[in-house]
């Protein structure tokens, strides 16, 4: 009669050898103990040609990467217009975007964006991809972008053309403000900053550019050498104090624009830009969480599950007494039920106090 161990290998062997060839040897213990799974791969890499090393890494590089174009159809972090993607992004990652509800102008496509939060200012970034690479053709070499952003045009216009930024795209990471002499421009970063108002203040702004950033988007048919760099555009002064509450009157701006750091120096640009006239127009309109609930962009905010507890009601019970004064008694505090969102009060019934029990020779007998 055979040991439980010979009896188990035994077993073991005859079940592995079924799923394997036959030229496999199961003659040693170690190789008997490997499950069944690990042999049948064995068997596999010897009877299965070679494949190429390389091949096998790049469909496995693929298969990875597969779910991305999923991804960015359900992303909606970034807006595509003209064979761009837009993205506005913080520190803490992209921000979120809504539809815009209303009819747009012709050659125009307006989002809302939704900004954070918070009592400082939040820095930001524009991100500008191409959806494809661009080829361009026929009388135009590209696209002139130029951003506004509280209605302070930037003082350079960034080109998507066949010999810039037509595969990879580019950022806006900041806003060049012009010298006071106009020829050059300092780079300055940009933030959201939460809208301050005052009854008293002289600072006056446009209501219809405050929290609205515009990209106009023309073809740019050449680009021309010059020998004396034109002079950079005139801008209008950013707000650095309270706004005058009459001024957004009926306005839903949330935040405005500012600018931080100095972020570099653009010297004089010896070039002229041949644009089209027609141009395409994006329009983002930012805006707080409570802003975009007004507007009715987003639903609003659950109720809390604390406001649908039991609460204390106090009842207004003022009686008028003979002599025409009021009498008003105290708050009738036994009062409990439960207060619905609508504002309808349930009360609960009183229950009769307990009668007293007193324990007589062992058993609890009522008085």
């Amino acid at each position: 009669m055979e040991s439980g161990h010979e009896s188990f290998q035994r077993r073991i062997t005859l079940r592995t050898a079924r799923s394997v060839p036959r030229f496999l040897s199961f003659t040693t213990l170690p190789i008997a103990r490997h499950c069944s799974s690990t042999l049948r791969r064995k068997a596999t890499q010897l009877t299965t040609p070679k494949v190429d090393t390389f091949d096998i890494t790049r469909r496995r590089h693929c298969k990875r990467l597969s779910p991305q174009p999923l991804l960015k159809s359900i992303n909606s972090t970034m807006v595509s217009f003209n064979g761009l993607e837009f993205t506005v992004t913080t520190r803490s990652g992209p921000l979120r975007e809504h539809a815009f509800p209303n009819e747009e102008p012709e050659n125009t496509r307006t989002v809302f964006v939704e900004v954070p939060e918070r009592k400082t200012p939040v820095p930001f970034k524009i991100k500008v991809i191409p959806v494809a690479p661009l080829v361009f053709r026929d009388r135009f070499i590209g696209y002139d972008l130029t951003l506004k952003a509280d209605g302070i045009e930037d003082a350079y216009t960034m080109p998507i053309a066949n010999y810039r930024n037509a595969t990879r795209g580019f950022t806006y990471d900041g806003i060049f403000i012009s010298t006071p002499d106009r020829t050059a421009a300092i780079k300055k970063e940009m933030r959201f900053q939460k809208v301050q108002t005052s009854e008293f203040s002289s600072e006056e702004v446009d209501a219809g550019v405050i929290g609205k950033i515009t990209i106009e988007i023309r073809n740019l048919e050449a680009r021309i050498p010059l020998e004396t760099p034109p002079l950079r555009n005139e801008q209008q002064s950013i707000p650095t104090g309270p706004i005058n509450e009459a001024n957004l009157k009926g306005s839903s701006a949330s935040h405005l624009l500012s600018t931080g750091k100095n972020m570099g120096f653009s010297g004089p640009d010896p070039f002229e830009l041949v644009r089209s006239s027609v141009f395409s127009t994006l329009r983002i309109l930012y805006r707080s969480r409570k802003a975009l609930q007004s507007l009715g962009v987003i639903r609003l905010d659950p109720i809390p599950v604390h406001l649908k507890k039991r609460k204390r009601v106090e009842v207004d019970l003022t009686i008028k007494a003979d002599d025409g004064t009021y009498i008003k008694p105290e708050p009738d505090w036994d009062r409990e039920g439960t207060l619905d969102p609508e504002g309808e009060f349930e009360e609960e019934p009183i229950l009769p106090a307990p009668k007293p029990k007193r324990r007589a020779y062992g058993w609890e007998t009522e008085i």
